[in-house]
């Protein structure tokens, strides 16, 4: 591998989310006379931006049969190694092989050609021990982003680990879904001196109260923040919203998920108060119990004048609320309406929106 190439690589391994940094990439190998090593970089980036993947995820499909043992080197690392977005990126799924590689960086660095390295495990018998001996391996200051999936053996303990370890400072992503963390784990991601770079935060089913949510939502080490994800009665109590709405951090936030809080009309005025609406360029608040009246609220709010996603589907709003949507002022900016599964919009409402939105029956 030449400077000049390592040096192109390593900026995308400084900035993984940036396509530019990528395309920039593909421009150079074009003219190294590698054009189907540059295509797939602009393939998977265009593949990223659309949901009708067709001729191009066979196209992408057909370039790594024939030249994935090429591209990835060493070779061993194939059967550990996705291209995302055109990149090779180390991605285990199971703790055998996060172990495996954890030995194998005692001996060796992440190869050059490697961008990121994912961590996706979900099994339920992961415990606070193994979170533990994770952020303390070899491996986790390579981790760009951490996903776990709690079968319930993970608890306060676990986020304080990974809070308190530096290897996350390079966390990009975080996820403890179904990690019963409390109010105390949450604050302690909060305060955390290592999660600096930390782009995307999923707590999902963690229980962290309102003063968990206090804690994440006005933290100042969390500036990076774009993406917060709380499911599933997280935000479900008045005390939760109010702290939501009462934020005083996340100066980057542009995505906030809020599926299945039961958040209902009179609790969603109260979040419509909330400052970082502003930044706000999609919004999720399928599952909450929404009528005509909260829809209608969320059309009146000039606050959402950033919105490009609104996502509705699963809540109980009618031709009133879903008209209120689509004349709204503030919402001329939007792209993507979802009201799948709101079972009282007409006929002819839903005309109206596929017109407008074109439509998509996938579940939120």
């Amino acid at each position: 591998m030449s400077p000049q190439e390592r040096a192109l690589i390593d900026a995308i391994r400084d900035d993984p989310d940036d396509d530019l940094r990528r395309l920039v990439y593909a421009d150079w190998l074009e003219e190294q006379g590698r054009p189907e090593r540059a295509e797939l970089i602009r393939v998977q980036i265009e593949l990223a931006k659309r949901s009708d993947a067709g001729e191009l995820a066979d196209r992408a499909v057909e370039l790594l049969q024939r030249h994935k043992e090429e591209w990835v080197r060493p070779r061993a690392l194939c059967q550990a190694v996705r291209f995302v977005r055109g990149m090779p990126v180390l991605w285990l799924e199971a703790l055998d092989d996060v172990w495996a590689w954890a030995e194998r960086l005692e001996r060796m660095k992440l190869p050059p050609s490697v961008v990121e390295c994912r961590v996706t495990v979900t099994e339920s018998s992961l415990g606070n021990e193994d979170v533990a001996r994770l952020v303390s391996s070899p491996l986790h200051p390579f981790v760009t982003r951490l996903d776990i999936q709690s079968g319930g053996g993970l608890t306060i303990a676990a986020a304080q680990a990974i809070a308190g370890a530096p290897g996350s400072s390079n966390l990009l992503a975080l996820s403890l879904d179904r990690a019963p963390i409390g109010a105390t784990g949450a604050t302690a991601l909060a305060s955390s001196p290592h999660l600096g770079r930390l782009r995307r935060l999923n707590l999902s089913h963690s229980r962290i109260g309102a003063k968990g949510v206090e804690a994440i939502t006005s933290s100042r080490r969390l500036a990076s923040l774009q993406e917060l994800v709380l499911y599933d009665g997280v935000v479900e109590g008045p005390s939760e919203v109010i702290a939501l709405a009462q934020a005083n951090g996340l100066p980057r936030l542009t995505s906030l998920y809020l599926t299945a809080n039961n958040i209902g009309d009179a609790r969603l005025r109260l979040l419509l108060s909330a400052r970082f609406l502003g930044q706000l360029t999609r919004l999720v608040l399928a599952g909450n119990a929404i009528r005509d009246s909260g829809a209608r609220a969320l059309a009146a709010c000039p606050a959402l004048s950033s919105l490009r996603e609104l996502n509705l589907n699963r809540n109980q709003i009618g031709d009133a609320g879903a008209v209120a949507l689509l004349e709204s002022p503030h919402l001329r900016g939007l792209r993507e309406l979802r009201l799948d599964y709101n079972r009282k919009i007409t006929e002819s409402v839903r005309r109206r929106l596929k017109r407008r939105f074109g439509s998509n029956d996938d579940e939120p």
